[in-house]
Protein backbone atom coordinates (compact mmCIF):
# COMPACT_ATOMS: atom_id res chain seq x y z
CA UNK A 1 0.00 0.00 0.00
CA UNK A 2 2.70 2.27 1.06
CA UNK A 3 4.74 1.22 -2.51
CA UNK A 4 1.35 2.67 -4.47
CA UNK A 5 0.83 5.81 -2.67
CA UNK A 6 4.33 7.42 -2.72
CA UNK A 7 4.44 6.27 -6.46
CA UNK A 8 1.25 8.15 -7.05
CA UNK A 9 2.26 11.15 -4.68
CA UNK A 10 6.09 10.88 -7.35
CA UNK A 11 3.63 11.46 -10.30
CA UNK A 12 2.60 14.82 -10.72
CA UNK A 13 -0.63 16.12 -10.73
CA UNK A 14 -0.46 17.29 -14.26
CA UNK A 15 -0.05 13.42 -15.22
CA UNK A 16 -3.53 12.72 -13.83
CA UNK A 17 -4.96 15.38 -15.27
CA UNK A 18 -4.25 14.76 -18.63
CA UNK A 19 -5.21 11.60 -18.58
CA UNK A 20 -8.20 12.75 -17.71
CA UNK A 21 -8.35 14.86 -20.28
CA UNK A 22 -7.23 12.50 -22.93
CA UNK A 23 -9.70 10.05 -21.51
CA UNK A 24 -12.32 12.69 -22.52
CA UNK A 25 -10.82 13.09 -25.74
CA UNK A 26 -10.97 9.54 -26.44
CA UNK A 27 -14.62 8.66 -25.06
CA UNK A 28 -16.25 11.59 -26.79
CA UNK A 29 -15.84 9.74 -30.70
CA UNK A 30 -16.90 6.69 -29.32
CA UNK A 31 -20.54 7.60 -28.50
CA UNK A 32 -20.69 10.10 -31.03
CA UNK A 33 -20.21 8.17 -33.69
CA UNK A 34 -22.33 5.52 -32.66
CA UNK A 35 -25.58 6.42 -30.12
CA UNK A 36 -25.88 9.85 -31.31
CA UNK A 37 -24.88 9.35 -35.21
CA UNK A 38 -28.14 6.71 -34.71
CA UNK A 39 -30.45 9.27 -32.88
CA UNK A 40 -29.71 11.89 -35.57
CA UNK A 41 -29.71 9.44 -38.48
CA UNK A 42 -33.38 8.01 -37.13
CA UNK A 43 -34.37 11.97 -36.51
CA UNK A 44 -33.59 12.32 -40.37
CA UNK A 45 -36.07 9.53 -41.26
CA UNK A 46 -33.63 6.60 -42.00
CA UNK A 47 -34.75 3.21 -41.70
CA UNK A 48 -33.15 0.80 -38.60
CA UNK A 49 -32.04 -1.28 -41.41
CA UNK A 50 -29.72 1.61 -43.08
CA UNK A 51 -28.67 3.03 -39.07
CA UNK A 52 -27.95 -0.41 -38.34
CA UNK A 53 -25.38 -0.62 -41.27
CA UNK A 54 -23.87 2.32 -39.79
CA UNK A 55 -22.95 1.09 -36.79
CA UNK A 56 -20.09 -0.83 -38.78
CA UNK A 57 -18.42 2.56 -38.94
CA UNK A 58 -16.95 1.17 -35.13
CA UNK A 59 -14.78 -1.56 -36.28
CA UNK A 60 -11.70 0.29 -36.32
CA UNK A 61 -12.67 0.28 -32.64
CA UNK A 62 -12.18 -3.80 -32.53
CA UNK A 63 -9.25 -3.76 -34.66
CA UNK A 64 -6.95 -0.94 -33.32
CA UNK A 65 -4.18 -4.17 -32.51
CA UNK A 66 -4.02 -4.08 -36.33
CA UNK A 67 -2.30 -0.48 -36.90
CA UNK A 68 -1.11 -0.30 -33.30
CA UNK A 69 2.87 -1.69 -34.41
CA UNK A 70 3.04 1.21 -37.32
CA UNK A 71 2.43 3.87 -34.40
CA UNK A 72 4.94 2.65 -32.47
CA UNK A 73 7.77 2.32 -35.80
CA UNK A 74 6.88 5.75 -37.38
CA UNK A 75 6.58 9.10 -36.32
CA UNK A 76 4.31 11.70 -37.85
CA UNK A 77 6.35 14.23 -40.28
CA UNK A 78 7.46 17.71 -38.12
CA UNK A 79 5.46 16.78 -35.08
CA UNK A 80 7.59 13.93 -34.25
CA UNK A 81 10.32 15.77 -33.55
CA UNK A 82 8.84 18.22 -31.65
CA UNK A 83 6.46 16.86 -29.49
CA UNK A 84 7.96 12.72 -29.56
CA UNK A 85 6.46 9.77 -30.81
CA UNK A 86 3.18 9.29 -28.58
CA UNK A 87 1.76 13.36 -27.97
CA UNK A 88 2.54 13.97 -31.94
CA UNK A 89 -0.30 10.83 -32.53
CA UNK A 90 -2.42 11.81 -30.71
CA UNK A 91 -2.35 15.72 -31.49
CA UNK A 92 -3.01 13.69 -35.04
CA UNK A 93 -5.80 11.86 -33.96
CA UNK A 94 -7.54 14.58 -31.63
CA UNK A 95 -7.46 17.21 -34.57
CA UNK A 96 -8.75 14.95 -36.83
CA UNK A 97 -11.46 13.82 -34.85
CA UNK A 98 -12.43 17.40 -34.46
CA UNK A 99 -12.69 18.19 -37.64
CA UNK A 100 -14.73 14.90 -38.19
CA UNK A 101 -16.90 15.95 -35.54
CA UNK A 102 -17.79 19.14 -37.22
CA UNK A 103 -17.92 17.72 -40.79
CA UNK A 104 -20.39 14.82 -39.82
CA UNK A 105 -23.54 17.39 -38.57
CA UNK A 106 -22.37 19.65 -41.92
CA UNK A 107 -23.38 16.43 -43.96
CA UNK A 108 -26.98 16.63 -45.49
CA UNK A 109 -28.15 12.73 -44.82
CA UNK A 110 -30.63 12.59 -47.67
CA UNK A 111 -27.97 13.62 -50.31
CA UNK A 112 -25.01 12.71 -48.87
CA UNK A 113 -24.80 9.26 -46.91
CA UNK A 114 -21.93 7.85 -48.38
CA UNK A 115 -19.58 10.84 -47.27
CA UNK A 116 -21.15 10.88 -44.21
CA UNK A 117 -20.44 7.38 -43.33
CA UNK A 118 -17.30 7.68 -44.74
CA UNK A 119 -16.33 10.66 -42.15
CA UNK A 120 -18.06 8.41 -39.41
CA UNK A 121 -15.94 6.13 -40.51
CA UNK A 122 -12.72 8.71 -40.63
CA UNK A 123 -13.89 9.88 -37.18
CA UNK A 124 -13.70 6.07 -35.93
CA UNK A 125 -10.36 5.40 -36.74
CA UNK A 126 -8.55 8.63 -35.72
CA UNK A 127 -10.58 7.83 -32.31
CA UNK A 128 -9.26 4.69 -31.99
CA UNK A 129 -5.95 5.58 -33.49
CA UNK A 130 -5.69 8.15 -30.34
CA UNK A 131 -6.88 5.34 -28.02
CA UNK A 132 -3.63 3.56 -28.81
CA UNK A 133 -1.54 6.28 -28.49
CA UNK A 134 -2.71 7.35 -25.20
CA UNK A 135 -2.49 4.37 -23.81
CA UNK A 136 1.35 4.27 -24.78
CA UNK A 137 2.09 7.25 -23.54
CA UNK A 138 0.25 6.71 -20.02
CA UNK A 139 2.93 3.56 -20.04
CA UNK A 140 5.74 5.96 -20.80
CA UNK A 141 4.98 8.42 -18.60
CA UNK A 142 4.52 7.15 -14.94
CA UNK A 143 5.93 4.18 -13.12
CA UNK A 144 4.52 0.95 -12.73
CA UNK A 145 2.72 1.07 -9.53
CA UNK A 146 1.73 4.18 -10.36
CA UNK A 147 -0.16 2.76 -13.66
CA UNK A 148 -3.50 1.87 -12.10
CA UNK A 149 -4.14 5.61 -10.56
CA UNK A 150 -3.34 6.47 -14.31
CA UNK A 151 -5.79 4.49 -15.54
CA UNK A 152 -8.45 4.89 -13.04
CA UNK A 153 -8.23 8.56 -14.26
CA UNK A 154 -8.15 7.96 -17.92
CA UNK A 155 -11.38 5.94 -17.22
CA UNK A 156 -13.09 8.22 -15.57
CA UNK A 157 -12.43 11.01 -18.16
CA UNK A 158 -13.65 8.59 -20.99
CA UNK A 159 -17.03 7.75 -18.62
CA UNK A 160 -17.47 10.99 -18.31
CA UNK A 161 -17.18 11.90 -22.05
CA UNK A 162 -19.95 8.44 -22.63
CA UNK A 163 -22.16 10.50 -20.04
CA UNK A 164 -22.03 13.78 -21.80
CA UNK A 165 -22.29 12.69 -25.05
CA UNK A 166 -25.12 10.60 -24.34
CA UNK A 167 -26.64 13.71 -22.56
CA UNK A 168 -26.56 15.64 -25.65
CA UNK A 169 -27.88 12.75 -27.77
CA UNK A 170 -30.92 12.33 -24.85
CA UNK A 171 -31.62 16.06 -24.52
CA UNK A 172 -31.37 16.25 -28.07
CA UNK A 173 -33.96 13.92 -28.59
CA UNK A 174 -36.40 15.19 -25.65
CA UNK A 175 -36.05 18.95 -27.59
CA UNK A 176 -36.91 17.43 -30.76
CA UNK A 177 -40.02 15.89 -29.40
CA UNK A 178 -40.87 19.27 -27.52
CA UNK A 179 -41.62 20.86 -30.41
Amino acid sequence: RRGRLAAMRGSTIRSYLAMGLMGFGSGLPLLMVSTTLAIYLREQGLTLTAIGLYSYVLTPYAVKFLWAPILDSYRVPLLGAALGLRRSWILVAQIGVAAMLIVIPALNVRTAMEPLALAALLCAFLGATQDIAVDAYRIEIAPVAAQGALTATYSLGYRVALILSGAFALGYVLAKLTR
